[in-house]
């Protein structure tokens, strides 16, 4: 048995790849109904009457062009016909001519009028009537309406034709020829001469010349050349498919998955949305943690956990990989959501500062008043400020907000103001209050099992700064305002964290709100934060169970990388 030889490319080299399957093609009943087009609307009881009416209207114009149509037709047909008479009258007329006829009498009433919109019309445009369809009766499956014939134009004549080609039905193909007509004899026939001898041999057919491998040939079409097994099925490209406009495959669209839907419908995350057996965690575990590392973060005490951040809590917390933390998953949500609560939690304090001061007021004027001890300074006790009235109230928060001498810091920001430059920065009674009622009794509630940071605690101590200075904005009026709901009053990170803007130069500039004295506190000593801590533990209250707030989440800080900070917005202020 002969091999079968390999099919070889006009370049010589053996084609041993096997080509490609064809694609697959979705069938057309399979496709979604987007490819076919929107689905039909039902129409509405209005619509159906309204698209009646309107068919009825066009179907009444149509029928009344189409009588039009076919008056013009017969009278102009009519006026022929008198035309040809009185040409037949004026000549002589030959015995075999035939005689008119009457004019049909059916309905004498009846009149040719024609339209003044169409008075030239002709029977181009009774033909091109009868050709017009509906297409809406079309598309709709209706029955096709009765075209307009000669008969109906025959109808509405008034004169029947005598002359010209009768209409006779049935004999309207030609007779066959009996060949004695007289173009058949002009025709000469074909002188054959008579045979004699042998017959001439008909040359040979020539064999079609051989013609190289081209790339459309059947042993290049999909399928290969034969193979020996038997049993091997042969693939063939498909017959009668038609080569048009490739059809697309269908589009299918991303389900998209809503953050409410994900929550099961609430409006926020839960702790029920957290994993089974893990909110008691959450809440006495995951949320100190949390606390911690904003109170001694070295940045914006602002800024967000991102997810590998909040994926370290829960890995410390629960063990490594043991829950896998998502940027659209109840994790990331409830830390954002506690920690707004921690950064408010430090108002409490400072508001309750500004209320001692001023309950205490009359206690220290009678004191003072009853040594006569001279003023020591322009303190919040001193006898310029009555505390005691909302005037005085008022003055004494406008001082306090007011620009200290160095044109950076305010008034409230220094305790001593004995000597012309003040000292001890940030060591005054509501400043500290609030950074030991709101940070230092938090140590105590971090589980055993965890040792706390021994970090300096810049984060929580800014946040006591601007917490204090929020608070004072309230007492202006001499009393107490609660905030509104307007966003532009919340203790938040919108209004209160750093934030970036672009220059005139194109440039993105850093503006700092929360870290404005971070290198004053960074440049503190070790002596001079022990001072700072033990006369803030002095004013510690004793740690008491409080009831976690629901609040919003705070948005999230600009990153700090390749951005051109603001250096005259940091400043360091001496301790002494």
């Amino acid at each position: 048995m002969s091999s079968v030889p390999i099919p070889r490319r006009p370049g010589g080299r053996a084609n041993i790849r096997m080509p490609d399957a064809p694609p697959l093609k979705t069938r057309s009943n399979n496709k979604p109904h987007e490819i076919q087009g929107p689905p039909l609307v039902r129409r509405n009881r209005d619509q159906i009457e309204a698209d009646a009416a309107i068919a009825a209207a066009a179907k009444a114009a149509e029928e009344e062009k189409q009588r039009a149509a076919l008056a013009r037709v017969a009278a102009e047909e009519d006026s022929n016909m008198r035309e040809d008479e009185q040409r037949k009258r004026g000549g002589r007329a030959s015995p075999g001519d035939a005689q008119p006829a009457q004019a049909f009498d059916d309905e004498p009433e009846r009149q040719h009028e024609p339209y003044d919109d169409e008075p030239n019309g002709t029977e181009d445009e009774f033909r091109a009537s009868e050709e017009e369809e509906s297409d809406e009766e079309s598309e709709a499956g209706k029955k096709q309406k009765k075209k307009a014939t000669r008969r109906d134009a025959q109808a509405l004549r008034r004169t029947q034709d005598t002359t010209g080609t009768p209409n006779l039905d049935g004999l309207g193909k030609r007779k066959a020829s009996d060949g004695h007509s007289a173009g058949a004899a002009s025709k000469k026939a074909k002188v054959v001469p008579k045979k004699s001898g042998l017959a001439v041999k008909a040359p040979p057919k020539k064999a079609p010349a051989a013609v190289a491998a081209q790339d459309d040939e059947p042993m290049f079409q999909p399928g290969g050349p034969a193979l020996e097994d038997g049993d091997e099925a042969i693939e063939h490209p498909s017959a009668g498919v038609r080569k048009g406009r490739a059809k697309g495959l269908p589009k299918l669209d991303a389900v998209r998955v809503s953050q409410k839907a994900m929550r099961g419908g609430a409006d926020k995350w839960a702790l029920i949305h957290l994993p089974a057996n893990t909110s008691d965690h959450f809440s006495k575990h995951v949320v100190p943690l949390a606390k911690e590392a904003i109170g001694v973060a070295e940045g914006c005490p602002w800024r967000n956990f991102d997810v590998v951040q909040v994926q370290g809590l829960v890995d410390r917390v629960f063990g490594e990989g043991v829950h896998t933390v998502v940027q659209k998953g109840p994790w990331v949500h409830l830390v954002h959501y506690r920690l707004t609560d921690i950064r408010r939690s430090f108002l409490e304090p400072a508001s309750q500062a500004i209320r001692n001061q001023i309950s205490t007021a009359e206690e220290r004027k009678a004191e003072r008043e009853k040594t006569e001890a001279p003023a020591a300074g322009l303190n919040a006790d001193d006898e310029e400020f009555d505390l005691t009235t909302k005037e005085g109230v008022a003055d004494w928060v406008d001082w306090l907000c007011s620009d200290a001498p160095d044109g950076h810091s305010k008034c409230f920001h220094w305790e001593d103001w004995s000597e012309a430059e003040p000292k001890d920065a940030f060591a005054t009674y509501p400043i500290l209050y609030t950074f030991a009622n709101a940070w230092l009794t938090f140590p105590e509630t971090i589980p055993v099992e965890y040792t706390p940071s021994k970090k300096r605690p810049y984060g929580a101590f800014l946040l006591a700064i601007q917490a204090v200075d929020y608070t004072l904005a309230r007492w202006k009026t001499g009393e107490y305002v609660p905030s509104t709901k307007d966003r532009e009053e919340k203790f938040s990170g919108d209004n209160w964290a750093d934030y970036t803007e672009v220059t005139g130069t194109n440039k993105r500039r850093k503006v700092r709100r929360a870290t404005k004295w971070l290198k004053t506190l960074q440049s503190w000593t070790d002596d001079e934060w022990v001072d700072l801590l033990d006369h803030a533990a002095s004013l510690r209250l004793k740690p008491r169970r409080g009831s976690s707030r629901a609040s919003s989440r705070a948005s999230s800080s600009a990153p700090e990388e390749d951005i051109e900070e603001e250096e005259e917005e940091e400043f360091v202020l001496g301790r002494a």
